[in-house]
């Protein structure tokens, strides 16, 4: 029977379902890897979060809870965000994505330190993360890359507000782009 599996870090994802994760995201977004063939799945400073749904060996689904400091609008925050979130194709339709969002969004939730968390997800998929609390932003201003030449991100973007610092900066993240490096 599958069963949901949250690992605390990459190095604790058993090396099986590390491989199958890895590949899967080598092949649905394989920009990551044009120019760094051998890249990690998820640099350390990411520290990154797995959560999976799998039998014996076998992978169904995957998301990974990362984070990062973010500097914004003069303050400091702890943000968070979901990568790599699918399910492998003969497994969708059986409510594995909703377990792995639920409980990636339940994980990020619980942490006393997090302030926000974005997600980068299609127009599409709005509803599917809208219904665990994921808000569509359409007019925040990413900037992603070198911070003395940004490129403005055209991503659709979704977010949550967690702590009393963030909800009250609100209006900052829709009046004033957030620099946020390389991304995730």
């Amino acid at each position: 029977m599958p069963q949901l599996t949250i690992y605390p870090s990459l190095n604790d994802l058993p090396a099986s379902l590390a491989y199958q994760a890895h590949a899967f995201i080598r092949i649905t977004w394989f920009d990551i890897f044009q120019y760094d063939l051998y890249g990690a799945m998820m640099p350390p400073e990411w520290h990154s979060t797995h959560i999976t749904i799998s039998e014996e060996n076998v992978l169904f689904a995957h998301g990974a809870v990362v984070w990062k400091p973010i500097h914004h609008a003069g303050q400091d925050y702890k943000c968070y965000g979901l990568s790599s979130v699918f399910t492998y194709p003969a497994f969708r339709k059986k409510g594995y994505g909703s377990q792995i969002v639920q409980a990636a969004t339940s994980y990020i939730q619980q942490d006393p330190h997090a302030d926000l968390a974005i997600l980068w997800t299609s127009p599409q998929l709005e509803p599917f993360y809208g219904q665990f609390g994921w808000k569509h932003m359409p007019n925040t201003i990413i900037h992603l890359g070198e911070p003395e030449h940004p490129r403005t991100d055209d991503g659709y973007i979704m977010m949550l507000f967690l702590s009393k610092k963030a909800q009250v900066a609100y209006d900052t993240f829709i009046q004033t782009p957030i620099y946020f490096g390389a991304g995730w």
